[in-house]
């Protein structure tokens, strides 16, 4: 399975399969779930070193 993954790195095909997506892009709606971004403590106010 490395090898293969290997070769197609070399091959360039992960370069070119993300270059297709992001043409096809379209952010217009694009928005950031809030439950899978994490924010640290400090930055919501709560005292630090606890």
């Amino acid at each position: 399975m490395y090898s293969r993954f290997v070769q197609w790195q070399e091959e360039g095909l992960f370069d070119a399969i993300l270059k297709e997506l992001s043409e096809e892009a379209d952010f217009q709606d694009m928005s950031i779930d809030s439950s899978t971004v994490k924010a640290h403590q400090a930055s919501a106010g709560a005292k630090k070193g606890l």
